[in-house]
């Protein structure tokens, strides 16, 4: 008799990351953003020092270092920065872009 190898990833079809060759659901998957008319868009910020004191919002979102995406509305729109010892994102970014990949804000 012979071990069957066990291969994880995402066993879902309907996942944008589905893998065939998956055998045991890893929990992985990923889907599709709906965003019902208004635009999708990815906010990543990072790459400086004092992380943990770096926190933004954003048209109903918040975050802090690291990618989300976020389905925001067309407009002009204020993208908040904030410090909680308040000196400053001491070298991290933002850079949100857009579904298909433009920069909007850096």
């Amino acid at each position: 008799m012979s071990d069957i190898e066990v291969i994880p990833g995402c066993t879902d079809p309907e996942a944008n990351n589905y893998d065939p060759a998956a055998i045991e659901d890893d929990g992985s998957c990923q889907y599709p953003i709906d965003c019902n008319g208004l635009t999708l868009v990815t906010i990543d910020v990072g790459g400086g020092s004092w992380q943990e004191e770096v926190s933004w919002s954003i048209g109903g979102f918040e975050g802090s270092v690291g990618a989300i995406d976020a389905c925001l509305e067309d407009g002009c729109l204020t993208f908040n920065m904030n410090d909680s010892y308040g000196d400053g994102w001491n070298g991290n970014t933002v850079t949100i872009t857009s579904e298909s990949g433009d920069v909007i804000l850096t």
